[in-house]
């Protein structure tokens, strides 16, 4: 399964747009968005290299997605608007 690469362009356009309208509120949670996506596309990567027998690299995939989940959470505390 792969996702739509067109998602993601459409996110950071919309991200531009509010950060270009001064709409924080809005690029921040587009920038949520974008990250959710990311980390998707990162869990599915990682389960292609698991199911290939390249557990090192799905290890430093996994790496990169607890990073991610991380940020997430610190930027994110009490919540976003959607």
């Amino acid at each position: 399964m792969e996702l739509r690469e067109d998602i993601l362009q459409e996110l950071k356009e919309q991200k531009q747009k509010a950060i270009y309208n001064q709409e924080e509120w809005l690029a921040n949670e587009l920038w949520c968005l974008i990250e959710v996506y990311n980390i998707h596309k990162n869990y599915l990567a990682m389960f292609q290299l698991l199911k290939s027998g390249k557990y090192e690299e799905a290890w430093r995939v996994m790496d990169r997605i607890d990073i991610s989940m991380g940020n997430l959470r610190i930027n994110f505390v009490e919540g976003i608007r959607i």
